[in-house]
């Protein structure tokens, strides 16, 4: 059979199992069109009169080799349209099960990049032409069968493996979401290009956060199809630049309906991600808590009071009261702050008000959680967020019996934040909610003198504020980076004693603008402050007994880490700086909490590192061919 195959080729015909099929586009543009996929019947591989033309014999052997290794068939048929979807033979009525291909030419379903070894058997092909040896990479049902395994086994390890900060994002996406995003990485990882997988994840979640739900990410040009510019440019940013390796993805993705379908992360997770772990008193799950807010939430007079800063987790209407306020186009003069404070402010449920209690009390008294939302349904954008899961967050962890105003609830002043933080890292030990005068005297709290070396989680507090330090801006030094919910955003800023270096507090001061645009996304008109902790600053009025009050508070609990080494720096967390604290909280967040990444140009972190530990994915190395192949996600 062979030697006839080298005499007719001459006479090769080339068949494209693609030739007349557009890419399938899960969901289309208006000026793109969807392909209705071939709906073949399973063919006998023993019964020759049942022989169809190539392509319905190709279709029902995607779908043997997807019985065999519990896929998707379209994952195979994407393999092989990868591959170049060619089935080439010298006669023009091939039997896939009894020819094999033309030896002369590269495999069906040789990949570039790929080390192809066909060393499998498709267990269920019998071949009539006893001449043929195998396995073999030129006969179509071990051809198929060997990459689609191979592909089969990265992608279980895949699934095995430590994503690292990432790892709780990926445990909580929706089953055809992780199948989509494992398929990809395994096809990438499978042509040679591990890095390129190992990033893929990260920009998988960039472009659904980038996009329209119903949005192609690839367009028609005279090439074929290829990412549109904004979506290129995400899977570069994310280390994605190699032809082959967009090639693949442009393939795999023009048939992903997740992502098509998608817009945002939530729309891919079951449950909301945070960052950190609700109950759980260590250091560092306290700066993971702290910053996973920064400039997320607006500052609210009264927020985070009357039981409102006793919701664990994270309230998903802080960040769409603070949505309501970048969306809006009402020009606001400099006498008004954007954010609910007593005096000169607007918000966009009550417009400018300028009254001396602002519009905290102008808000009407939720008595159920069904209340609260109700009132803010006709206001604010709601489509992002699951109601149900909002209504049973607060209905569990905020008192309504007496009524709430529902202010409250929107965002968070300085010690509604330092409240809200706090309880995330006690648990049931101690529950707080105090004003900023009367914090650090709370049971829980240890009152420490003035100069105390301050550590991460310590506050200080005068009269009518109080703000969270993070740590020094260098070792031994006495000015510090602090956080704050201060007008208008929960941010950074800078507190340091009378004994500082200007020179400190002027690096203290690049740190915090910087992280404010690393984390927060926010811009040079978002005012970073600083403050002296040895001045005493005023009360509300003349002789207020409040006027030079100062006080330094340490959480009484036994902190998880205060001993632990952090491998990458060396020393604790409480002998880290500010900017080191900051990096590696960074390089343990889930990216969605980073809103800068893709604007941050300062100098003081490693945006390197942060996509690095984002992107790497620990897995063993594993002799493919010798795993058990039963990837299954129900």
């Amino acid at each position: 059979m062979v030697a006839i195959k080298r005499m007719l080729a001459a006479l090769l015909a080339a068949l494209s199992i693609f030739s007349c099929t557009e890419l399938a586009y899960a969901q289309s543009d208006p000026v793109e069109f969807d392909t209705p996929r071939v709906q073949a019947e399973p063919l006998n591989a023993t019964d020759s009169t049942r022989i169809g033309d190539l392509k319905s014999q190709l279709e029902a052997l995607y779908r043997r080799v997807g019985e065999e290794l519990n896929i998707d068939y379209l994952y195979v048929k994407i393999l092989h349209l990868i591959a170049g979807g060619k089935a080439t033979y010298a006669d023009a009525l091939p039997d896939i099960y009894t020819d094999l291909t033309l030896s002369a030419l590269p495999g069906a379903f040789d990949i570039d990049g790929a080390e192809q070894d066909y060393d499998r058997t498709a267990p269920w092909a019998v071949c009539g032409d006893k001449s043929v040896t195998r396995p073999n990479g030129y006969y179509l049902p071990d051809a198929a069968y060997n990459v689609a395994a191979d592909v089969v086994a990265i992608m279980n390890n895949r699934f095995a493996g430590d994503r690292g900060s990432m790892q709780g994002y990926f445990d909580v996406l929706t089953t055809d979401a992780k199948r989509s995003i494992l398929f990809c990485e395994a096809v990438l990882e499978y042509a040679g290009s591990r890095d390129a997988a190992d990033a893929f994840f990260l920009a998988y979640l960039e472009m659904l956060e980038a996009k329209e739900a119903g949005e192609n990410v690839l367009t028609k040009s005279a090439s074929g199809v290829v990412f549109k510019e904004t979506y290129r440019n995400i899977l570069v940013e994310c280390g994605i630049s190699a032809a082959n390796d967009l090639n693949i993805l442009s393939t795999i993705l023009s048939f992903d309906g997740v992502l098509a379908a998608g817009s945002g992360t939530d729309s891919v997770c079951t449950e909301t991600v945070i960052p950190f772990v609700p109950g759980y008193s260590s250091r560092d799950n306290m700066m993971l808590a702290a910053m996973s807010i920064v400039g997320k939430c607006r500052y609210v007079w009264g927020g985070g009071h009357m039981t409102t800063g006793n919701i664990v987790g994270i309230n998903p209407m802080w960040n769409v009261f603070h949505d309501a306020y970048l969306n809006s186009d009402v020009e606001v003069s400099s006498k008004y702050s954007k954010c609910v404070i007593p005096d000169g402010s607007w918000c966009p449920m009550h417009g400018k008000q300028n009254d001396w209690d602002g519009c905290l009390f102008r808000s009407k008294t939720a008595y159920s959680a069904a209340d609260y939302i109700a009132e803010r349904q006709d206001v604010l954008d709601l489509s992002g967020v699951d109601l149900d899961k909002l209504t049973a967050q607060l209905e569990a962890d905020v008192d309504f019996s007496a009524g709430v105003t529902s202010h409250r609830l929107d965002g968070l002043d300085c010690s509604g934040y330092t409240s809200w933080l706090y309880n995330q890292v006690t648990g049931d030990n101690y529950v707080f909610d105090s004003g900023a005068y009367y914090f650090i005297g709370q049971r829980g709290i240890k009152r420490m003198k003035s100069g105390t070396t301050l550590v991460a989680g310590d506050v200080f507090s005068w009269g009518d504020h109080i703000v969270v330090i993070v740590g020094p801006v260098k070792e031994g030094s006495k000015a510090y980076v602090m956080l704050e919910a201060g007008r208008t955003n929960v941010k950074f800023g800078v507190a340091y004693y009378r004994n500082a270096k200007n020179a400190d507090i002027a690096e203290a001061l690049e740190v915090a603008k910087e992280a404010n645009l690393l984390v927060g996304n926010m811009d040079e008109t978002e005012a970073t402050r600083k403050f002296s902790m040895t001045i005493g600053f005023g009360g509300n009025y003349p002789g207020d007994p409040k006027t030079g009050y100062r006080a330094w508070g340490r959480l009484r609990v036994s902190f998880a880490d205060e001993d632990t080494i952090v491998p990458e720096y060396g020393k604790t967390i409480t002998e880290m700086t500010a900017q080191e604290i900051i990096q590696y909280t960074m390089e343990h967040t889930p990216y969605q909490y980073i809103s800068g990444l893709e604007t941050y140009s300062g100098e003081h972190f490693d945006l390197e590192g942060i996509r690095s530990s984002m992107t790497t994915v620990k897995t063993d190395l594993v002799d493919f061919s010798k795993i058990q192949l039963t990837f299954k996600l129900d």
